[in-house]
């Protein structure tokens, strides 16, 4: 992540914080618009405690009083300038004293996630501070963050017969009962391996079939083409 999207997110972090109040999810992507060109981002540094001060005081006013169009048109003055490491403390101050979930998908460098985990904060016996939120990281590299105080779950491929059940569900049929030997599974097995067994494709191709042809059969154009392409890109 570039300086500059690293201050975008930033600031819509603060403006759903400042917009909801009590917020449940603050979803970041720190994949998306990954952008390494910063021309146009400031450059200028507020490194001492009393710019930093000044800063968290403007943040903590925006939160109290004041109607909100003018609590976001000044919070986002508040991310155009100064070091990064000083925006994340004192946007750390607000996040940890509130109960939300942060969720940040599609991870594949420990580099752009550090700039959204606030609360790892410890006593120096590997003993952490228990804080209400909580951050949520999807990545598709094992042990990527670490041991520290994550929970690591590892979420399993689907199975060829319940990609199948997936792509027909999300296509408006009921694959209950279908039998694997039936013509329908069969062909559905070609989509399947041509969507790698990806739920998220999965979805979009049923979906596809769905929205051109609620009552599809296999002879339908919409079908075949779809069986086809995902053949070929065996």
């Amino acid at each position: 992540l570039g300086e500059r999207e690293i201050r975008r997110l930033y600031e819509q972090l603060y403006d759903q914080l400042l917009g909801s109040g009590d917020a449940d999810v603050v979803e970041e992507d720190p994949t998306s618009g990954m952008d390494d060109d910063d021309d146009g981002a400031s450059s200028s540094s507020s490194d001492s405690n009393g710019g930093r001060n000044e800063r968290a005081t403007r943040l903590d006013s925006n939160l109290s009083g004041g109607g909100t169009e003018t609590k976001l048109a000044k919070s986002r003055r508040c991310f155009q300038g100064g070091e990064l490491e000083g925006i994340k403390e004192d946007l750390a101050r607000l996040v940890l004293s509130r109960k939300i979930l942060i969720c940040l998908d599609d991870v594949c460098r420990m580099e752009d996630a550090k700039w959204f985990l606030f609360g790892t904060r410890s006593d120096g016996n590997n003993n952490f501070e228990d804080t209400p939120h909580r951050v949520l990281i999807t990545t598709r590299i094992p042990g990527l963050v670490g041991p520290s105080i994550t929970h690591e779950v590892f979420v399993r491929i689907f199975s060829e017969h319940e990609a199948v059940k997936l792509l027909l569900t999300a296509a408006g049929r009921r694959p209950n009962g279908l039998p694997k030997v039936s013509p329908v599974f069969a062909q559905a097995r070609i989509i399947v391996k041509g969507c790698g067994n990806s739920p998220l494709a999965l979805r979009i191709a049923g979906g596809m079939l769905r929205s051109r042809n609620r009552n599809w059969t296999l002879s339908s154009p919409a079908w075949k083409l779809l069986v086809e392409q995902c053949r070929t890109s065996l």
